[in-house]
């Protein structure tokens, strides 16, 4: 009887878990509607990460209440808080200021 309970239990813990992680997608931009590729977009909580594709769209599995990071080169790397209600993520990178010469 205690093994059924166990196992059980095991299950549900299971699922819950499984439960929590969900796939938000998005759009890396620049200049306003320029789309980029190439952009590294990692959700910090889930520990996944992907890259936008060639018209600037991703795809990332995360979870409920995770911070996704998008960073490349020559722009500044920008973190957005994803909500339990948050289905699409839509980003304008920004380029790191250089020194004035």
């Amino acid at each position: 009887m205690k093994k059924i309970i166990i196992i059980l239990i095991g299950v549900l813990f299971t699922l819950s878990l499984s439960a929590q992680h969900r796939v938000v997608y998005g759009t890396v931009n620049v200049f306003g509607d320029m789309t980029l590729k190439n952009i590294a977009v990692s959700a910090k909580k889930a520990g996944t990460e992907t890259r936008t594709d060639s018209l600037g769209n991703f795809a990332i599995v995360c979870n409920q209440k995770d911070v996704l990071q998008f960073k490349a080169k020559t722009f500044c790397t920008i973190k957005k808080r994803v909500k339990p209600s948050t289905d699409t993520v839509n980003v304008q990178m920004h380029f790191i200021e250089g020194p004035d010469n």
